[in-house]
């Protein structure tokens, strides 16, 4: 399970611990923010964004300098808060200062839920522990947004919100990257659903009508995905069949250590090492996991069987380039992600559930709600019996 930060398990209770930073203490009056968060640790992970959202707001509240700054943003705060409720109970909160005229203005503004772009980013990296590069990805459409919008607190947004952003992406960028931009968008929105900070997704669907700017290359067939690979070297051919019967990836391929192939177990370990460590070679803490031996596959595990440290040390090096994408298009004219692609488009038209795919590939599920199943290795070996992949 991926570690989450300033989550502290004493006993059987979770608790939320952060350091106030020491310029801030004795402004905050603490040195420490310990918040009880009970026995569960979903639900800790959950309360967990909302403390680290409440202290964050303490800390920016403490860098101001003075008191009366420091009203006036709490106020803004509020203000931003209560925006888009009745006018009635506006106008009676402790923090509103206007007129009747003041709330029903605020009233009609878009309703937030409270929940700012940094918030929504810190629920999703708790929740699913995205690799760095997805979290980069993240932050970047999270930040396009918010500036489009003008207003922190983006689920407060409208499907003609969402539109008129489309259409602002469309108009400045490459369709691609646009549509890549609202994809990452739409992904964020669907957990802010699962946990009930938004009641709806505005970009779901919004992409049907829009024609890519690049043409579609074909999905390649098995049949040409493994033209050539049988007058490779044996040790080649035991690479691209390891990828081939595990749907594992290049680089936790490249990375394995003899210990890692169990055939008495009949599994295969990809695991974090000093070697590669966590982000070379292991994409996320959802990479690390245990695949079962096809019966295919066994010979040529015990093929490439050793005692040595790694089992490809000749691939990692700038002569072997079998680590790089252009060298298997060239040879073999698909790269290891195409075949990791035609592995779960094979899956899926077998009926495979997308959580028994997901947990085979080492991808992190797509909801929330998918996080409390478990898939087994039973399952994991049944769906690798049903990929079909010619050998002449």
């Amino acid at each position: 399970m991926a570690k989450t930060p300033y989550l502290i398990l004493q006993g059987k209770t979770w608790w939320f611990s952060r350091a106030v930073p020491r310029p801030l203490q004795t402004a905050i009056g603490k040195k420490l923010w310990r918040i009880r968060l009970g026995h569960d640790l979903v639900d800790a992970r959950k309360q967990a964004i909302s403390c680290l959202a409440k202290t964050d707001q303490e800390i920016e509240l403490a860098k101001l300098p003075t008191a009366r700054d420091r009203y006036a943003r709490r106020k803004e705060l509020r203000y931003q808060q209560l925006q888009g409720l009745p006018a009635e109970e506006i106008f009676h909160d402790p923090l509103f200062s206007g007129s009747d005229d003041d709330a029903e203005a605020l009233s009609e503004l878009p309703k937030t839920s409270g929940k700012t772009v940094d918030d929504i980013v810190d629920l999703v990296v708790q929740l699913k522990s995205p690799a760095a590069g997805t979290i980069k990805e993240y932050k970047g459409s999270l930040e396009k947004f918010r500036t489009h919008y003008g207003n922190d607190f983006v689920l407060g947004s409208s499907k003609e919100d969402a539109t008129a952003f489309r259409t602002h992406l469309l108009s400045r960028y490459k369709t691609s990257t646009a549509k890549k931009t609202i994809r990452y968008l739409s992904g964020l929105w669907e957990v802010c659903v699962d946990e009930q900070w938004t009641g709806s997704n505005p970009w779901k669907g919004i992409l049907k009508h829009v024609r890519d700017d690049t043409p579609k290359k074909r999905a390649a067939m098995p049949e040409a995905i493994c033209a050539g690979v049988i007058a490779l070297p044996p040790r080649n051919q035991a690479l691209f069949w390891l990828i081939a019967y595990s749907g594992m990836r290049i680089q936790e391929a490249l990375g394995l250590r003899g210990e890692d192939l169990d055939l008495k177990s009949g599994l295969i370990h990809i695991a974090s090492h000093e070697k590669r460590g966590l982000g070379n070679g292991i994409k996320n803490t959802n990479s690390i996991r245990s695949i079962p031996i096809d019966e295919r596959l066994s010979p040529w595990v015990k093929l490439i069987g050793t005692k040595e440290e790694l089992v490809f040390p000749e691939f990692l090096s700038a002569a072997g380039n079998w680590n790089t994408p252009s060298f298997w298009q060239q040879r073999l004219k698909c790269s290891p992600h195409k075949l990791r692609h035609a592995i779960a488009t094979q899956l899926r038209e077998q009926n495979v559930n997308e959580q028994t795919i997901a947990d085979l590939l080492g991808h992190s599920v797509q909801t929330v709600t998918g996080q409390y199943g478990q898939t087994t290795l039973k399952a994991i070996r049944q769906a690798l019996r049903l990929l079909k992949w010619p050998t002449k």
